[in-house]
């Protein structure tokens, strides 16, 4: 698990994580509450239906249940006042 970028705006954040070999496999959904402990299952699952999250490798829209493979970069980009 490690972040690899991180970009602060007035009003946006974007951070951008590399998936390691202990995360392959997992649905992103499942990745990225690994990192986003104290959001629910359910505003995880709205970020990626609303394409706010990004697979680098992978183009288009996401589904939770889509599985992350190692070395994948994962960008999730969010307005500031929806980290709090």
């Amino acid at each position: 698990m490690s972040v690899i970028d991180k970009k602060f705006s007035s009003d946006l954040y974007q951070i951008t994580w590399k998936v390691e070999e202990t995360n392959h496999g997992l649905r992103l959904d499942q990745f990225l509450m690994t990192f986003l402990e104290t959001w629910s299952r359910e505003q995880i699952k709205k970020k990626i239906k609303s394409g706010s999250i990004l697979i680098h490798s992978r183009p288009g829209v996401h589904r939770p249940n889509t599985k992350v493979n190692h070395g994948d970069k994962v960008t999730m980009t969010t307005k500031r006042e929806d980290l709090l």
